[in-house]
């Protein structure tokens, strides 16, 4: 059977994005959480997906940073940055096969995945293995892109965006999902660092409260939109309540249903039509870049690419 599954794993407690403050606080707040006697590996929510083939192939990957997590935290205390560490690309790697399917059965008992199965034709099935073949043998593994990052235009990817190339490459990302799943966010300028420029709160600075708020419009600002795996997590967990509840809302959306006897949300999208543009002549033109993001990974950006890549965002 050909089909795609995303795994969309909770943080512990709710990210507060209420304010900088505040989402910093829950975030060192989560790395503290254990299940079934083991550090939850996803303290801030994650994305893996898993691709099965009626050739009896099963690939199961994930974007993850390739050194400890804290390294967000070292450049924070360390190297000035402040919310700009939302956007910096660090060095990454793929989640594979055992190190996500083991634990995952303890995470679904315990109610921290939810999980929506795709199933696809052969030639959809296909598509997806050789984009996730090439995304390794092009090296965008190696960069774990941040919130602002976009694989298909050779930035790398953190988990959530890489999980969302994988359907855009397929041509299943209905605006239901563009709508539900991304999130927004007014960053002010005095908390984000360029080359040139140190922000003017950092770590402490926060914690302390010194900026309470996110920024208004008319306030200088950098504006974010990234997929949210918490989103994600949250929009699937609504749609079963209500299949479970018979209620209209969030009922037959986008041709989907609740399997109440696997636990899991299932759509069949072998109905569209598998997009035919050149999924390795796009790689190969993006080469150049992806090699000198790589070699970039790591370094804090200047203002031109700052505002080039935040004003790029669709």
């Amino acid at each position: 059977m050909n089909y795609l599954e995303l795994l969309f794993y909770r943080a512990p407690k709710p990210l507060d994005w209420s304010s900088p403050r505040s989402l910093l606080l829950s975030t060192l707040q989560n790395r503290l959480h254990w299940v079934a006697g083991k550090p939850y590996q996803h303290p801030i929510s994650h994305v893996n997906v898993v691709l099965n083939t009626s050739s009896g192939g099963k690939v199961s990957r994930g974007m993850a940073l390739s050194t400890s997590s804290f390294g967000y935290l070292y450049r924070f205390l360390f190297k000035g940055t402040s919310l700009d560490t939302l956007i910096i690309n660090l060095p990454g790697k793929f989640l594979k096969n055992d190190v996500i399917e083991k634990p995952l059965q303890i995470y679904l008992a315990n109610g921290y995945v939810e999980v929506l199965r795709i199933n696809l034709t052969v030639s959809q099935s296909l598509r997806a293995e050789q984009y996730i073949q090439l995304y390794e043998q092009y090296g965008l593994n190696q960069i774990y892109g941040a919130l602002a990052s976009d694989p298909l235009k050779g930035h790398g990817a953190g988990c959530s965006a890489f999980a969302m190339s994988v359907l855009d490459v397929l041509g299943l990302l209905p605006e239901e999902f563009k709508k539900s799943w991304r999130r927004e966010l007014r960053i002010p300028s005095e908390l984000m660092s360029s080359e040139n420029k140190k922000a003017s709160i950092g770590f402490f600075g926060l914690l302390l409260g010194r900026r309470a708020e996110w920024s208004h419009p008319e306030e200088p600002h950098y504006r974010l939109i990234f997929w949210d795996p918490e989103n994600m997590y949250n929009w699937c967990k609504r749609f079963r309540s209500s299949q479970i509840d018979e209620k209209e809302d969030h009922k037959n959306v986008i041709g989907m249903t609740y399997n109440k006897n696997s636990s899991r949300i299932e759509w069949d999208a072998t109905g569209f039509q598998t997009p035919d543009w050149d999924l390795k002549f796009h790689f190969q033109v993006l080469d150049p870049l992806i090699q000198k993001e790589i070699s970039d990974c790591g370094k804090t950006w200047t203002e031109q690419k700052l505002q080039t890549l935040l004003t790029n965002q669709s």
